[in-house]
C-alpha cells in the first residue's frame, strides 16, 4: 500500500486486500466457490449493506462477482502463511503499477492425466493394432486399426503406440500415462533399454519426437492380464478381413441386462389393448380362461384369483388388513403417480416412498413399484 492507502481503516484495509486478491487471482475465483475467513466480523455485515462509502462500494462490486461465503475464523493456523505475508511487505519498483504473478496469464488448469492403453498383434491372421484413450472422467475412446502391410510383433506395438500418442495429441492433451504389455517398448521409451534392432531406431525416433510435445507423459509397463479390452480390439483387427471396395461403419457394443424374450414379451403386452388383469376379471366374472392357457397355467390363475373381487364391473385386490385396492392399466397408474408425486400436495419423494403412499391410497397395478421408480428418474 502506497500513500493515501496508508491512511484506510483497517475495514477498509482488509476489503481493499480482498478487491485485490481477486483482481489477481480471477482465473482461480470464478471456476471454485471461496471461502473468506477473516477475524473482522465487519466484513461479515459488508455483504449485505446497501449504504457504503465510495471505496467500499466500489470494491463490494468487484467482490460480488464471485462466489464468496464468509466464514468465522476458529483457528490460526491455516493463516500463519497469511499473516506472516502482510507482516513482510514486499517493494514494487516505481515503474511497476503492481505486483505481477507468474501464472497471471493460466486460464485452464488440467489436474488429471489421461490414460493410453496400446496393443499390437502379428500373426498368420494378420496385422492388427488396438488403442484405448480414457479421459480423466472415465470415457472410453476404443479404436481398432487393421495394418495391410506385414510387420514384426515389435513393429506392432511401436505402431499401436505411436497412433495412440498421435491422436492424443491431436485432441490437445498435455498430461498421458501410455500403459502396454510390451515391456521392450516401454523401456526403450523410458530409456532403461538401448535401441539395437535396425527395424526399430526409426520408429524410437519418430516417438521421441511426439513426446516432447507434451507437458507430462509417463510409460508404464502393465502385464496382459490388465490389458485385455486392447487385446481384444488388436485381435479384432487382425482377424478381420476387408475386401475391397467394402465400407464398414464403426462397430458399436450394445450391453443387454435382459433376456431378449423377455422384451418381447414385454412389448407385446404394451401393444395389446386389454388391461393387465383382463383375464382375472373374466375368469371372476364368467369363470373363463385365456384360450393359450394350459392345464398348470389354469390353476395358477384359480389360486391367484382368490385375491381380487369384482364390485360394479371393478376389480379390486384385497390387501392384508382387509382394503380394496382399486386394480388400475398403464394409462391410470401414469396419472395416479404423477399426481402423488408431483401434484398439489406431492413431496417429490422417492420411488418406494410413492409406491407405499400409492397403495396407502388404495391403488395397485402391476409392476408397481418398478413403475415409481422408474417415474422418479424421470421427474425434473
Amino acid at each position: 500500500m502506497i500513500g493515501y492507502e496508508l491512511n484506510y481503516s483497517s475495514v477498509e484495509k482488509v476489503c481493499w486486500a480482498l478487491a485485490w486478491v481477486t483482481k489477481r487471482l480471477r482465473h482461480y475465483m470464478q471456476a471454485l466457490p471461496i471461502k473468506l475467513v477473516s477475524r473482522l466480523d465487519p466484513i461479515r455485515f459488508l455483504f449485505q449493506r446497501t449504504i457504503l462509502s465510495p471505496h467500499l462500494a466500489k470494491w463490494m462490486m468487484m467482490i460480488s462477482e464471485y462466489d464468496i461465503t464468509y466464514t468465522v475464523q476458529k483457528s490460526i493456523k491455516e493463516s500463519i502463511v497469511v499473516d506472516f505475508l502482510a507482516d513482510q511487505p514486499i517493494t514494487i519498483d516505481d515503474d511497476d503499477e503492481e505486483m505481477v504473478f507468474p501464472d497471471d496469464e493460466i486460464m485452464n488448469v488440467q489436474s488429471e492425466a489421461w490414460k493410453l492403453m496400446f496393443d499390437g498383434a502379428s500373426g498368420k491372421q494378420g496385422y492388427g493394432i488396438g488403442i484405448l484413450l480414457i479421459d480423466h472422467v472415465g470415457t472410453h475412446n476404443p479404436t481398432s486399426v487393421k495394418l495391410s502391410y506385414s510387420v514384426t510383433n515389435n513393429e506392432a506395438e511401436y505402431e499401436a503406440c505411436i497412433v495412440g500418442i498421435k491422436l492424443a495429441n491431436e485432441k490437445r492433451i498435455s498430461r498421458l500415462k501410455v500403459i502396454g504389455d510390451s515391456n521392450l517398448v516401454i523401456s526403450q521409451a523410458n530409456g532403461d533399454w538401448q535401441v539395437k534392432g535396425g527395424n526399430l531406431k526409426p520408429y524410437h525416433s519418430f516417438l521421441m519426437r511426439l513426446i516432447a510435445k507434451f507437458e507430462s507423459i509417463v510409460f508404464i509397463h502393465a502385464p496382459r492380464s490388465q490389458n485385455r479390452s486392447v487385446d481384444a480390439l488388436t485381435t479384432l483387427a487382425a482377424m478381420t478381413q476387408i475386401p475391397e471396395g467394402i465400407k464398414i461403419k464403426p462397430l458399436k457394443i450394445q450391453q443387454r441386462c435382459s433376456r431378449i424374450y423377455e422384451k418381447l414379451v414385454f412389448a407385446n403386452t404394451n401393444i395389446s389393448s386389454k388391461p393387465w388383469f383382463e383375464p382375472i376379471q373374466s375368469y371372476i366374472e364368467r369363470g373363463e380362461y385365456p384360450a393359450h392357457f394350459q392345464k398348470k397355467e389354469r390353476r395358477a390363475l384359480h389360486q391367484f384369483a382368490t385375491s381380487y373381487v369384482v364390485v360394479e364391473e371393478c376389480l379390486y385386490r384385497r390387501s392384508f388388513d382387509g382394503q380394496n385396492m382399486l386394480c388400475v392399466d398403464q394409462a391410470e397408474s401414469t396419472t395416479i403417480m404423477e399426481e402423488v408425486h408431483v401434484g398439489n400436495c406431492g413431496s417429490h419423494m422417492n420411488g418406494m416412498s410413492l409406491a407405499k403412499k400409492v397403495l396407502r391410497l388404495d391403488y395397485v397395478w402391476q409392476n408397481l413399484e418398478h413403475d415409481c421408480i422408474g417415474f422418479i428418474k424421470k421427474c425434473h
